[in-house]
């Protein structure tokens, strides 16, 4: 997996949720080996609004290179053959809709759109004189709209997916194109009779012929599809597949067939790296991302090179040479927004002749770029002599969980093994986490550079490399284990010092956590010696984030104290919460509160679970320790993520509360876990407020809760859960935030009330759940809501029989545009040196600490050490007593 470190998604998104930044993005071009030839944009919607769609390419007999676009109301061709002028041609008008795919065979284009109407179904245009297009029909025998379209050109066949008829989903349609201006149904999958509506498990959203060979993705039910299409008239179903975070969305094999590049359309989830050489067995091999916040969408392999349309990360453009580990060596990035969400490109066509490529951006139009290949590879090998395992899973390969001197895992030796999801930097320009077999592949421009690997339980190792323009070289590295340590405890409640069950205990960017049992105990076995981010959480209490080190000595007796919230509405108490509001018109879903037994789509029987998919640790994108601070809510992948349960991936199965509660706010409950439709939210929108909060006389009020969202059409903006505030008891309401796409997990979520409004005693939060557009199924829910002062100082973490450790409590608020709160803590007096630092080490300022027992607060108003205000980036503060470092990361965006 790599990753480009960026402040875009941190710091940008930080000033959208402070209303920094306006909302239409404007196209401010970042390129890498990238030129930039022309650009269109001759459709705008204007503001947030989307006003295009895919893009294809078409190539006249006589080599005339043609580039066409979807917008929201037809189809734009346009003639590059002076890729710098691009001078419009035609434009198709067809069904108005923000999806419109399309591709070319000889001297035609067809295309498809899921919009109804005038045009509808498949829209066929003559292309003889390619300066003149002509819409010659359309075919609507058996479907009006299908959401993708596919041409096998060797073969004349024309393959729909996602095709709908009057009745419904209609599965994938093969027409032949003997006649191109009379295609004829030949064969579809599934083999159900016209009319028949196909259930959602075998709908194919995308699919890509390769010689005899269909490659399918069914993106709601999270399936990988494979077919032999040698008789079209009969698809024969080879292997089928799913894998954890699956929103299978489109694939595409290497040259060689032996592997499949899968996306899924939604944030967090990487480019996927399938072995298919045993078809049988597909294995995730690696997973790749530009930026973990940004969307991978479509993919498309030209030789030994892999083209992405990443929407709000651009275009990129990675080496395939090996092609299961993808390297990154171009980019164009068209979209200077926010990353996360379904703006920038949607489509990517790299297939001309002439060797320029085009993308289609949703916001400002055509793209012509030409790629440069000024690079070279450089191949990082991590091996290890740590005794390997799998009795603790430690995401490193395999680890064991004791030490190599000190092994009692049975049945396992000394071994050399390929070290997984280690951290390498290149210098600061580039990171990746290297694949299943401890290899990642770096392919930057020439230069000098440094190799820094940084891998969870082993200690760093910096290597100096020297890139040439067209060279490989490979850097074979050996990691030393750090000393492991014993690490469990527990969890109470800090006013009773009662045990607090199913409270939570993660180490942050590591694949660490545990849920603690009834007597509110955690135990992580044996882990490896080394500073942590600490983050305790419990439902009703004030979450605890500090940077601590755990061992060399034992750290087996922790014992971590937790604040009671002020307020806490776990959702077992429907007391003063008000269900409907001026506005709301849902006619189905609306709030309830309840025991939700949870809905979804179950895969088929045969659909078979990828064991190795597990999505690898959060990645940190710095060479310190880091937090993520609690302004902009707490995400943990897989952390009490229901969306990997079926059923329970659209509507939870499960509260969020501890036993013995049950209870939660949730959109509609109908009768039957596989009617995921059945009382979701159509129509409209549903409100839930909370009742009357007093926040008076806190320094930092905060309003924490737990939600879950999920949609089936997640790159719809009318899908969403929307939170506001009112500190007038509900008279009027400041937006807060809104969640869109698939998000089907409980996430805890904070909110810094006095980013918003000033706290009364007459504060409320309420909850918009929607489905405004196309009908669709959206589920919401929320629970345990609570209201507390953050600037409380935390209580902490006391290691059983002795005093407290030094403490570092997360910075507040983060991110910050004014004053920045530091908490230390030190259990007996002693002097600190406390100072903040750039992103990179870089010394900022100093902070007057001296000698202090006890918790102590530091404030730092934002200047440097001149007197100066810093600019919005990422910085570290960093604590240094004479027995302890540590340090955490924290965000400016003033």
């Amino acid at each position: 997996m790599s990753f480009a470190p960026s402040l875009r998604p941190v710091i940008l998104a930080a000033a959208a949720t402070l209303g920094l930044l306006a909302s239409d993005a404007s196209a401010v071009l970042q390129v890498r080996n990238v030129q930039l030839l022309a650009q269109a944009n001759d459709y705008p919607l204007g503001g947030n609004g989307y006003g295009y769609s895919s893009c294809w390419g078409y190539v006249h007999g006589d080599g005339r290179e043609y580039a066409i676009i979807g917008t929201n109301a037809g189809t734009a061709i346009y003639r590059i053959t002076n890729p710098a002028a691009p001078v419009s041609v035609g434009f198709i008008t067809g069904p108005n809709s923000p999806w419109r795919e399309m591709k070319s065979y000889r001297n035609w284009i067809y295309i498809v759109t899921e919009g109804s109407g005038a045009g509808q179904g498949v829209q066929i245009v003559r292309m003889t004189n390619p300066d003149s297009p002509v819409l010659v029909g359309s075919y609507v025998t058996n479907f009006i709209r299908s959401h993708t379209v596919s041409i096998d050109t060797t073969r004349a066949l024309l393959i729909c997916n996602g095709t709908n008829s009057l009745t419904g989903n209609a599965g994938i349609r093969i027409l032949s194109l003997a006649n191109p201006e009379a295609p004829v149904e030949v064969g579809k999958w599934p083999p159900l009779p016209n009319g028949t509506a196909v259930p959602d498990t075998m709908y194919s959203h995308d699919s890509v012929p390769i010689g005899n060979l269909l490659y399918s993705s069914s993106i709601y039910a999270g399936i990988e599809r494979v077919f032999d299409i040698a008789n079209p008239a009969s698809p024969v179903l080879l292997k089928q597949w799913t894998y954890s975070g699956a929103f299978t969305h489109n694939a595409w094999p290497d040259a060689t067939g032996n592997y499949l590049y899968v996306t899924d359309e939604l944030v967090r989830q990487p480019l996927k790296v399938f072995d298919i050489s045993n078809l049988a067995a597909p294995t995730l091999v690696n997973t790749e991302t530009s930026n973990e916040n940004g969307i991978v969408h479509n993919a498309h392999v030209n030789g030994n090179e892999l083209f992405l349309a990443n929407y709000t990360e651009g275009i990129r453009v990675l080496d395939v040479t090996d092609p299961a580990h993808p390297a990154e060596f171009a980019y164009a990035d068209s979209y200077s927004g926010t990353s996360g969400d379904y703006s920038g490109v949607w489509g990517i066509y790299p297939y001309f002749p002439s060797g320029v490529v085009i993308a289609s951006d949703r916001n400002s139009g055509l793209y012509v770029y030409q790629v440069d290949r000024n690079y070279g590879t450089v191949r990082v090998e991590l091996q290890s002599d740590e005794v390997k395992g799998v009795a603790c899973g430690l995401g490193i390969g395999g680890g064991c969980c004791c030490a190599p001197a000190a092994c009692t895992c049975e049945g396992h030796a000394h071994v050399v093994g390929g070290v997984a999801s280690a951290r390498v930097y290149l210098d600061t320009t580039d990171s990746l986490l290297t694949a299943m077999d401890g290899v990642g592949v770096f392919a930057p421009n020439p230069g000098s550079y440094m190799v820094k690997v940084r891998a969870f339980g082993y200690d760093p190792v910096d290597v100096p490399v020297t890139v040439t323009a067209g060279t490989s070289q490979v850097v074979s590295l050996t990691l030393v284990a750090k000393p492991s340590v014993a690490f469990s405890g527990s969890i109470r409640d800090a006013g009773t010092l009662l045990p607090l069950e199913e409270a939570e205990l993660i180490l942050s960017y590591t694949p660490l956590h545990d849920h603690t049992d009834a007597a509110g105990a955690f135990d992580f076995g044996f882990i490896p010696s080394d500073q942590y981010r600490v983050e305790a959480r419990a439902s009703g209490h004030i979450p605890l984030v500090l940077e601590r080190s755990i061992g060399p000595v034992t750290a087996s007796g922790v014992e971590y104290q937790l604040r009671p919230a002020t307020r806490w509405e776990s959702g077992e108490s429907g007391v003063g919460w008000s269900l409907n509001a001026v506005g709301d018109n849902a006619t189905g879903g609306l709030w309830t509160r309840g025991e939700p037994f949870g809905t979804g789509t179950t895969p088929p029987a045969n659909a078979t679970t990828n064991s190795e998919a597990a999505i690898a640790p959060r990645p940190s994108n710095s060479l310190a320790g880091e937090s993520d601070g609690g302004g902009g809510g707490f995400y943990h992948e897989g952390h009490g993520a229901e969306g990997d349960l079926l059923p329970g991936s659209i509507q939870p199965e499960l509260d969020k509360s501890p036993p013995p509660g049950t209870l939660c706010w949730f959109t509609g409950q109908g009768n039957s876990a596989s009617a995921a439709d059945q009382a979701d939210v159509d129509g409209g929108r549903t409100t839930l407020t909370s009742p009357t909060f007093d926040l008076t006389g806190m320094a930092d009020p905060t309003i924490g809760f737990w939600r879950w969202l999920y949609t089936n059409q997640p790159y719809d903006s009318n899908d969403y859960l929307a939170v506001s505030l009112s500190n007038d008891n509900g008279g009027s309401f400041v937006p807060v935030r809104t969640l869109t796409g698939l998000q089907n997990h409980w996430v805890e979520e904070t909110v810094r009330v006095l980013d918003f409004l000033p706290a009364t005693s007459l504060m409320k939060v309420r909850f918009v759940a929607a489905d405004l557009g196309t009908a669709s199924t959206v589920e919401a829910a929320i629970d345990d809501v609570t209201a507390y002062d953050a600037s409380l100082a935390p209580v902490g973490v006391t290691p059983a029989g002795s005093s407290r450790e030094f403490q570092l409590a997360a910075p507040w608020p983060n991110p910050s545009a004014g004053q920045t709160v530091f908490a230390l803590y030190a259990p007996h007096r002693s002097s600190v040196v406390l100072e903040v630092l750039d992103v990179t080490g870089r010394h900022v300022a100093s902070l007057p600490a001296g000698s202090f027992e006890g918790w102590q607060r530091f404030t730092w108003d934002g200047r440097d050490a001149t007197g100066g205000r810093v600019g919005a980036g990422l910085y570290f503060v960093r604590a240094r007593w004479p027995e302890r470092t540590l340090t955490t990361r924290f965000a400016r965006v003033g």
